[in-house]
């Protein structure tokens, strides 16, 4: 209970005293003789605020060491201490919410009980349909669920669940919160806790209450539902290690949820750490060191200098040596840890990786044939035409200019291309005509010149490479700003030109301000490899600077911290009649707006809008919806105006104004392709330019991950949202303008577009947004204050190969690079399993079992492995939850296999693991006898329909047994198929010696 850490830790025992005057008002015993002498911890109202100044004193040891917790989540009562942890409540308000609740709960206690079920929660929901009086309090893990209710009732199901062989005991507990009993102490409790002052958590904070970031107040209610309703931990651990979190520390005297945490990890298909703090019987100093140690080899952040206080050592020493023994005790240097969001990713420009064989600068003569350059009508830059012409003679090939109108149409530029003999590719320069559309002046001619191209080139069926040159429409950091985010149309088109029309498809190539000799020179190198083997040969988004080639990758972005983004009097929405729009003014009014407008070319009288201004008045949100096209600059001036004139100039502005039409390249005429960019691209340039920047608290530009990375269908669509990220960050570089640009995802919404089958973007490994986690990712971005983030939940297994289908995706390389788990585990180390694959079968089998029961010996703390038996039940070695995931722990570091947390629970014993391990490891098929242990603990948990699906398998199975060539005696066939589902289960029973 800590009681160790009262005499060797000063901070704890400094915490532990003021936690102890917190509750003096509260409670009439010591703390200390409590946690010392365990005085009156049989009883709730003593041993419930003892765990919460014992975890709140914890908290400030780790504090001490330096680990300041990113996110704060808590279990049930743990939720009162996580509260204080995180800001949330006082010091004092937490000791009132503990102890006069806990003195309420004793006034019940007596009459019900808790009990743990290594069940997921959905299975234990039907195992319970039959036991009125039980329900499930908590979910703790995907296979990790504790119910309550009535005593005896209780008692009965946790009979039931063990003779099925499933594992659960009864928790030492004479009381059932998370149930119905604590209906008789809601309105007590709610009244006594009346005058409590919750305050917003300085640390971020997840309610396990309602499985979500906290976005109410932590008042009475808030504590009585906290009481009465299930806990949903590992709802709660799903959506923090979605949001990046992998180091989870349980803050406690003993770990009692890691084992959920771990097999939540798990689920996910992640790596990460659950980290205890004490154990039982380990309340000191040493034990807190150990666990700090655990935190750190996982890249914690520790200050070690209080466990040595004035008596720090030479860290640098060397050390002595001794040739003969070859143990090591030091840890190799490690990486520091960088968190990262498994929903935010950014855009990163690596060096490209060129040799000596395959320069970025080719040799003359690299190119060959005839390359079309083709350049806008008008004098544009002839200089650059020349330029191109110059640098492809250079390096070999044949250059033949061809101008072409932006005006002009399809038919026009067929019968052109259709004239000429087929070259060996092409150079288009179209992106430098940044004037508008001679008959559609939303869209620039350049980038309506390189639609038609693209759709004459598909009808004329040249297979030839089509590379688009532009200047300044990407930043490769810091030091390169966008300079020209009209050239980012072309980026944004060109994806999914690449995507629709692989054949006819090169890829793009971005010059600096003022190109010279060398960077046509690197161009060209990029032109000869492109389609080649190593270097930069499947390289089709690059940038030409100064230093070299650059090459685009999407990477995971860090992981922020919300700090909780806050704004105040008038919002304004674009796209107010959208299905985005109730999502975001109701975000927005949680955020502080106390109005808010709605702005769509529909205006009023718009499907659901009275509904939500009913519902945001309740808040004291006052809604207005108006009309406004945002492609119209004097409609947007206009409302501004009005909006000034009302007293109500917007302080955050949120452009998600969009008027996609699905539809390939090839089905797209300019006109159309006009429409669809107007409303992004106008919308958000007419009112950056009219806004009062210097009143704002964000200007956020709604964008897509289709002018990331590509989609098929969506090229205007593209080509508007690269603009907008490319706008952000060129309004970056003006004084006192901070747009930021939000590339998302699908959102999860019930007025999708038509042409939108969610689960179609499902299968193809695009799931939908969830809008709350989403907006939370809004937060963070712009708390972090970044230019550009894209947020979007991709299963890149899956969502890859539709991808890179038609043509390698160098893109996604940082991303997919990784080795991610499928059906299976993941690959052994590849070391260890040459090793052993190098030995003789039986030297196989005593390898793996003597390893196996020497790391069994160590989780279990003992000092040998002899009293470790190859064939001992791992129940009978006293194998628990938290001893279970040490064992996993260390086999897979030993093996670099991935082994379940579950490992333990679901073979019989040492011997039955090794056997397992090793089929993963050599490939060795198992022994029936081995088979049969992994059966036996897999079917006793069955029940329902699977049990009966199983049995009819078995039944047949063991009618193959019935001969001594393996086919069934008629007799014993008809007894096996006739009998019943509990025959089936006894006789296996008896076969396996259960």
């Amino acid at each position: 209970m800590g009681a160790g850490l009262l005499e060797s830790s000063p901070v704890f025992a400094r915490r532990f005293a003021e936690c102890g005057e917190a509750l003096g008002s509260f409670v009439d015993f010591s703390l200390s003789d409590a946690v010392c002498g365990g005085v009156g911890l049989e009883r709730v109202e003593v041993v419930q605020p003892v765990l919460w100044a014992v975890m709140v004193s914890l908290a400030e040891v780790w504090r001490g060491f330096g680990v300041e917790p990113v996110a704060v989540v808590g279990h049930s009562q743990g939720e009162i201490a996580a509260a204080v942890v995180a800001g949330g409540l006082s010091l004092g308000d937490g000791a009132r919410v503990v102890a006069l609740r806990s003195r309420l709960l004793a006034r019940v206690a007596g009459r019900g009980g808790m009990a743990s079920v290594a069940l997921p929660a959905s299975q234990v929901e039907e195992r319970i349909k039959g036991w009125g009086g039980v329900s499930v309090a908590a979910e703790n893990g995907p296979a990790s669920t504790v119910v309550s209710g009535d005593a005896g009732v209780l008692a009965g199901f946790v009979a039931e669940c063990e003779a099925a062989g499933v594992r659960s005991r009864v928790i030492a507990v004479d009381y059932a919160s998370h149930s119905a009993q604590m209906e008789e102490i809601r309105e007590e409790l709610v009244e006594a806790l009346a005058n409590i002052s919750p305050r917003v958590p300085r640390v971020p904070f997840f309610s396990t209450l309602s499985g979500r970031w906290l976005d109410e107040p932590l008042d009475g209610a808030y504590w009585f539902r906290n009481l009465r309703e299930r806990v949903r931990f590992a709802q709660a651990t799903r959506g923090l290690i979605e949001a990046g979190h992998r180091v989870f520390v349980e803050v406690s005297p003993h770990p009692v949820l890691t084992l959920g945490v771990e097999q939540s990890l798990e689920a996910a298909d992640v790596e990460g750490a659950a980290i205890g703090t004490l154990r039982r019987d380990e309340g000191g100093m040493d034990r807190f060191l150990l666990s700090l140690g655990e935190a750190f080899v996982h890249g914690v952040d520790v200050d070690w200098s209080p466990a040595f206080g004035d008596a720090r050592p030479d860290l640098d020493a060397d050390l002595p040596t001794y040739p003969f023994q070859r143990k090591n005790y030091w840890l190799r240097p490690v990486e520091p840890a960088v968190t990262r969001d498994t929903w935010g990713y950014d855009v990163a420009w690596h060096p490209a990786a060129t040799t000596a064989e395959t320069p970025a600068t080719p040799a003359a003569g690299a190119l060959t044939g005839e390359w079309l350059v083709v350049a806008p009508e008008g004098d544009h830059d002839p200089v650059l035409v020349r330029a191109a012409a110059k640098a492809l003679e250079r390096h070999g090939a044949r250059p033949v200019t061809l101008v072409l109108d932006g005006a002009a149409d399809r038919d026009e530029v067929v019968r052109t291309l259709a004239g000429r003999d087929r070259p060996a590719g092409i150079l288009s320069l179209l992106a430098f005509d940044e004037a508008p559309h001679a008959h559609h002046p939303a869209v620039p001619a350049g980038v309506a010149g390189l639609l038609t191209l693209v759709q004459a080139l598909a009808e004329t069926g040249w297979a030839v490479p089509l590379w688009s040159v532009t200047s300044g429409a990407v930043s490769t950091g810091s030091g390169d700003p966008v300079r020209r985010p009209v050239h980012a149309q072309t980026w944004g088109l060109a994806r999914v030109a690449a995507l629709e029309q692989p054949r006819v498809w090169g890829g793009l190539a971005d010059l600096p301000e003022m190109p010279d000799d060398t960077a046509w020179d690197r161009l060209c190198g990029v032109l000869a490899e492109f389609g080649g083997i190593g270097g930069l040969g499947d390289e089709d988004q690059v940038a030409i600077r100064d230093t070299g080639v650059l090459v685009r990758r999407l990477v995971r972005a860090p992981l922020t911290v919300p700090a909780g983004f806050r704004t105040s009097g008038t919002a304004l929405v674009t796209g107010g009649t959208g299905a985005l729009a109730p999502h975001l003014a109701r975000w927005l009014a949680a955020r502080g707006a106390e109005h808010i407008v709605l702005a769509s070319r529909r205006g009023t009288g718009a499907e659901g809008a009275d509904a939500l201004a009913g519902e945001l008045a309740e808040r004291g949100v006052t809604v207005t919806t108006v009309s406004c096209d945002v492609a119209d600059r004097d409609a947007v001036a206009a409302l501004l105006d009005r909006l000034r004139a009302d007293g109500h100039s917007p302080r955050t502005v949120v452009h998600a104004a969009s008027a996609a039409r699905l539809a390939s390249l090839a089905e797209t005429t300019v006109g159309e392709f006009a429409d669809a960019v107007a409303a992004k691209v106008h919308g958000a340039t007419h009112l950056d330019e009219l806004l009062d920047h210097d009143r704002l608290d964000a200007f956020v530009l709604f964008s897509s991950i289709a002018g990331v990375w590509g989609s098929g269908d969506h090229g205007a669509y593209a080509a508007a949202n690269a603009f907008l990220d490319a706008y952000a960050s060129y309004g970056r570089g003006r004084p006192g303008h901070r747009p930021t640009s939000v590339a998302w995802g699908v959102w999860d919404s019930e007025r999708l577009a038509e042409q939108v089958d969610p689960q179609r973007l499902r299968r193809q490994g695009l799931p939908s947004l969830d809008p709350a986690t989403a907006l939370d990712r809004l937060d963070r971005v712009l708390t972090g204050g970044a230019a550009f983030a894209a947020v979007a939940d991709v299963d890149w297994e899956t969502f890859t190969p539709v991808f890179a289908s038609a043509r390698p995706r160098p893109l996604v390389a940082d991303l997919t690079g990784t080795r991610h788990r499928t059906d299976g585990p993941e690959g052994p180390d590849e070391t260890y399993a040459r090793r052993l694959a190098a030995l003789p079968p039986a030297e196989q089998e005593r390898e793996l079992l003597r390893m196996v029961i020497a790391h069994v010996a160590e989780a279990l703390g003992h000092t040998s492995p002899r009293a470790i038996g190859a064939d001992r039940a791992f129940r009978e070695l006293g194998f628990e939850s938290l001893t279970a995931v040490e064992l996993r722990n260390r086999l897979n570091a030993a093996t670099g296999l991935s082994l379940p947390v579950t490992v333990v629970f679901e073979h019989a014993n040492p011997a039955a693991l090794a056997g397992h391990m090793r089929s993963l490891l050599v490939g060795a098929e198992l022994s029936p006898h081995a088979e049969l242990d992994r059966l036996e603990a897999a079917v006793t948990s069955l029940s329902g329909e699977e049990r009966s699906v199983v049995a009819e398998r078995l039944a047949a199975l063991l009618a193959k047994l019935g001969t001594d060539d393996g086919t069934p005696g008629d007799e014993e066939e008809d007894d096996l198929l006739s009998a019943t589902d509990d025959e089936i289960f006894d006789l296996i029973d008896r076969e396996l010696g259960a």
